[in-house]
């Protein structure tokens, strides 16, 4: 028995020596370069111990960076917007197609196509759509007798437009989460409902939302969080352009640590925006707990 315990032990070695190999080891390079001197152009400085110490130098200038700000403004602006539209139009979808309808598995097919695509392709194809000329955009507010818009050349037309895209690529997230938890809902409390002639929508709010809730809880996490670090779609539409009105955070953090090639510092806003991804979690792991 102790031999067979003793081998099961030894099997997970390596997997031991694999999970610190790709996840603890990067936390500690990670906290090692946010507080040392360390440039891409001084690559000794990689080696652990052969960089300067300089403590939290490198958070306090990199925090005092002009591009900070609003790279925050937008990104909160950004997690706030779009995952609370994909909430609304996904809880709606899946109200729709947990019916008994006709057509509905295609339907379903069509919706989650989008969520399949890749950031940096979206991002392109909703370029050339949001062209001031030639988009398809512009063809229909020009249709309907609307001035065409400078989308992209504006600041809060560029951010709605940033904010469209993803809410049209990962709607279909929360529109699956929902849609599964629909279909395992019980029957009663609505046939209950129903008999004491309540509406639809004392229904949604007082039976089909309390049920919900942990589901919703666990898809605005991910949405939320997926949201802060997002920046593939904004890089490809806008640049961060105009001036810095789509300049998310975690651009930022690519920005200053392979453009500007400042390793420490790039390490340093990445812990950052660690921080603020754990007090968002902790804000919605509450509510989760509140609701279990």
């Amino acid at each position: 028995m102790q031999r067979r315990k003793l081998a099961l032990y030894l099997s997970l070695v390596p997997l031991l020596f694999l999970l610190n190999l790709v996840a603890v080891y990067p936390m500690i390079y990670g906290v090692y370069l946010a507080v040392h001197a360390v440039t891409v152009t001084h690559t000794k400085y990689w080696l652990l111990g052969a960089a300067e110490f300089i403590g939290l130098e490198n958070f306090i200038i990199a925090l005092r960076s002009y591009a900070v700000p609003p790279a925050l403004e937008y990104t909160f602006l950004f997690c706030l917007l779009a995952p609370t539209a994909e909430f609304i139009l996904g809880l709606g979808l899946a109200m729709v197609a947990n019916r008994k309808i006709k057509g509905l598995t295609a339907l379903k097919s069509i919706i989650i196509m989008p969520m399949m695509a890749t950031p940096i392709i979206v991002g392109y194809m909703w370029k050339v759509m949001f062209w001031p000329e030639i988009g398809i955009i512009n063809y229909f507010l020009r249709l309907i007798g609307l001035k065409p818009v400078f989308w992209l050349g504006n600041m809060w037309t560029a951010r709605l437009a940033t904010i469209i895209v993803d809410i049209w690529q990962y709607t279909p997230f929360l529109f699956l989460i929902f849609l599964s938890g629909l279909s395992t809902l019980p029957r009663e409390p609505y046939e209950a409902a129903m008999l004491d002639g309540a509406s639809r929508w004392q229904i949604l709010r007082h039976i089909t939302l309390p049920l919900l809730k942990p589901l919703i809880l666990v898809g605005m996490i991910f949405r939320v969080l997926d949201s802060f670090g997002s920046y593939g779609v904004m890089f490809t539409m806008t640049m961060g352009k105009p001036g810095l009105s789509t300049y998310p955070f975690t651009y930022h953090i690519y920005m200053t640590s392979y453009r500007v090639y400042n390793l420490g510092q790039g390490a340093a806003l990445g812990w950052v925006a660690l921080f603020i991804s754990f007090i968002i979690a902790q804000v919605f792991i509450r509510w989760l707990r509140g609701a279990e």
